[in-house]
């Protein structure tokens, strides 16, 4: 029974511990969803099937997105459901990129994600992307029968444009240095040996996972027995800098702030 609750309260603890850190923004997490107004996948779509590596130096260890079928743009004002055509074969997610040229709240799909725009946001050119939201819909999101999407806005005189592609995803491999270490993203599989992260200076790099674990309460974590010991941790632990390498584990490009 105390294992049993010692490795509950421990990945309960971890799991805390870890959204703490998460909330940095120089944390490069994987993200399936950055919604607001300029939200925007973490990855995005090439045409004609092509890997996003190529122009958006995709991480090892993050997911590929693959194009599945010809786009579907939609301009309409007020609420509109957009008929996807045929999923086809593979068909994981939807693409979505939405730009509104009014202020208000638009509901995409179902599930309750929504995307609000403030008069302040209208200022910046839509060139910029500063009103456009990017991200990958779940099938769930869909209408019923999964063929087709539906916008909803909150005044009828929302103006907006949306483009939609059924497109795959796939979970790409971490890489290896020379010294045999993985390196990447967190995904489904698990953590590498060096997590990739954006230094205090603006480096991209990448910090080792032990290091990692121990400065944001991980490690400690796993020996915690009762709810007073992390509370005791915590009360003694202020996070702190942890350096950042470029791939090989050995060139420093900078440190890796985490805070409680």
């Amino acid at each position: 029974m105390t294992e049993l609750m010692t490795s509950t309260f421990s990945d309960g603890l971890r799991n805390v511990l870890i959204q703490q850190v998460e909330s940095a923004p120089q944390w490069r997490r994987r993200l399936k969803w950055r919604w607001g107004v300029g939200a925007v996948l973490a990855l995005g779509l090439l045409g004609g099937g092509t890997a996003l590596a190529a122009q958006l130096d995709l991480l090892p260890g993050a997911p590929a997105h693959f194009d599945l079928a010809s786009p579907v743009t939609v301009t309409h004002t007020g609420t509109a459901t957009i008929q996807l055509g045929p999923k086809p074969e593979g068909a994981t997610q939807v693409s979505l990129s939405l730009t509104a040229f009014d202020a208000g709240s638009i509901e995409l799909g179902r599930g309750g994600s929504s995307v609000t725009i403030s008069p302040a946001d209208l200022t910046a050119t839509t060139t910029s992307g500063s009103n456009r939201t990017t991200a990958c819909l779940e099938m769930s999101q869909l209408d019923q029968g999964g063929t087709s999407f539906t916008i909803t806005t909150s005044t009828p005189t929302l103006r907006w444009t949306a483009t939609l592609t059924w497109v795959s995803v796939s979970t790409t491999a971490w890489a290896k240095n020379a010294s045999g270490q993985s390196y990447g993203v967190q995904n489904e599989k698990g953590t590498p040996d060096l997590i990739a992260v954006t230094a205090t200076n603006g480096k991209d790099g990448y910090v080792y996972r032990k290091d990692l674990e121990d400065i944001d309460g991980t490690t400690a974590s796993r020996s915690f027995t009762s709810p007073q010991q992390a509370l005791d941790w915590q009360e003694t632990h202020h996070g702190g800098d942890i350096p950042v390498f470029k791939s090989d584990g050995t060139t420093k490009v900078g440190t890796f702030h985490v805070g409680q």
